[in-house]
């Protein structure tokens, strides 16, 4: 498998890097037409940081690069021509260095996830790329249990 660049979740005042599952939601999930990818070292286009405030889970920031209306046909020569809508009341900021793609910061849209969620912390840092299959590269592996996205239960591994 190839090195990725992992969704972050901050928990208990800490990032970590989400292992498994890759993706909790989808840019779908709250009304977001993802074009083409925003980003190559991610497999599913974009990044998304979730959060964990008082044992609630919540999708915090999003980075995306926004697609063309339904119906366009030229799917590859469209650019933005105005911003993509509010999510949670939250307007998105055009991104600095890339003029066509977008940053939602502090959504804090509640997630209703029921499952276990795998999160570590890099060996060699947050900003690094991961390979998700090889345990040796997290210093620090957690196990989250949730049951519609209130947290139920943490295992240390």
């Amino acid at each position: 498998m190839t090195l990725i660049t992992p969704n972050l979740i901050q928990f208990e005042g800490n990032y970590y890097q989400l292992v498994r599952p890759f993706n909790l939601s989808s840019p779908k999930d709250v009304g977001l037409f993802i074009g083409r990818f925003a980003s190559t070292d991610n497999p599913s286009g974009f990044l998304f940081t979730y959060m964990i405030e008082k044992g609630q889970l919540f999708l915090d920031t999003i980075f995306c690069r926004p697609g063309p209306p339904k119906g366009w046909k030229y799917k590859f020569l469209y650019r933005f021509k105005s911003y993509p809508p509010a999510i949670n009341g939250v307007k998105p900021e055009q991104d600095k260095a890339m003029d066509d793609y977008f940053r939602y910061e502090n959504l804090s849209v509640p997630l209703k996830y029921s499952g276990e969620l795998i999160i570590g912390n890099s060996r060699y840092g947050m900003d690094s790329e991961i390979h998700p299959d090889h345990p040796g590269s997290y210093a620090e592996l957690l196990t989250l249990t949730f049951e519609k996205g209130k947290l139920v239960q943490r295992r240390m591994h």
